[in-house]
């Protein structure tokens, strides 16, 4: 059992803001440069925006090729302190009971949003955030490589939890306070996880609706899986520059691969695309 109390907020505050810091960083630099330059036409205000969303891009584009990368040294012999690929079956360790290794979820509530013809939109929020892990490695057919961080399975599809697991984890969810970002709570959890956590998080205290949503991603033990993290003494690690623990993707080697490689050439060329609209529209705003 991990409690996030146990983790020091001014970190995970520190943790959130080195990974934000650069992106944030050079959006404002890019953005007082341009407003310095002179007046502007009215369309001037969706250039930050478009800056902000093309450096995303760009970002998430090279951590895909990081991840590609490491799957070409997927042969290589493991390096200590590097971002490694490790391939195979996922299994429990230590005895771990159950058929699940991790579940992530979320619990997404409705709430109305009023408009002057008297009706409204309806939005979704997160009001839980579940983590559930027990030990487990990968088994490389070599041996079981051991994985210390909580594996980041937001590349999985959604797949059903039993309901005394959500039952649990809601009943005995932590409250957050208002004040404090879904990202620094996240990483209060995240930062603090070895190999095992059962724990949830509830965020506001607003009555919660009859209608909501809940998305739920699973490990189990059998998923042909390439999990990404530090090599440390033959143990896969978490990095803290990745917000969500552990990198994970179901399927065999080639195929991961083969994907990791087609996405991050979309993600880097819509950034470039983003980045150049930005560059043009700043250009005829200053005319």
């Amino acid at each position: 059992m991990t409690d996030p109390a146990t983790t020091s907020l001014g970190a995970a505050a520190l943790a959130v803001i080195r990974r934000a810091g650069p992106l944030v960083g050079a959006t404002l630099l890019l953005t007082v440069i341009y407003y310095w330059l002179g007046p502007h036409r009215d369309a001037s205000f969706f250039v930050p925006p478009m800056i902000f969303a093309g450096l995303w891009l760009l970002v998430l584009g090279r951590h895909e090729r990081a991840d590609r990368a490491a799957m070409v040294r997927l042969r290589e012999p493991w390096t200590e302190g590097r971002w490694t690929a490790v391939c195979g079956t996922a299994v429990p360790l230590d005895d771990a009971p159950g058929d699940v290794l991790a579940v992530r979820f979320e619990v997404y509530d409705t709430q109305a949003r009023g408009s002057r013809s008297g009706g409204g939109d309806r939005l979704l929020r997160c009001r839980y955030d579940g983590f559930y892990l027990v030990p487990f490695g990968v088994d490389t057919g070599e041996g079981a490589v051991p994985v210390r961080g909580f594996p980041d399975l937001i590349a999985t599809d959604d797949r059903p939890i039993a309901n005394d697991i959500l039952v649990a984890a809601k009943a005995a969810a932590t409250p957050t306070p208002r004040w404090l970002p879904k990202s620094v709570a996240r990483e209060l959890v995240l930062s603090g996880v070895a190999d095992r956590v059962q724990i949830s998080l509830k965020y506001g205290n607003d009555p919660e609706t009859a209608r909501g949503k809940l998305v739920s991603r699973v490990l189990r033990p059998g998923d042909e899986v390439c999990i990404f993290g530090v090599w440390r003494g033959g143990t896969l690690c978490a990095s803290p520059a990745r917000p969500r623990g552990l990198p994970v993707y179901f399927g065999p080697p080639d195929e991961v691969a083969r994907d990791l490689g087609l996405t991050s050439k979309i993600l880097a060329w819509l950034g470039g695309i983003l980045l150049a609209g930005a560059a043009a529209l700043a250009t005829w705003t200053l005319v």
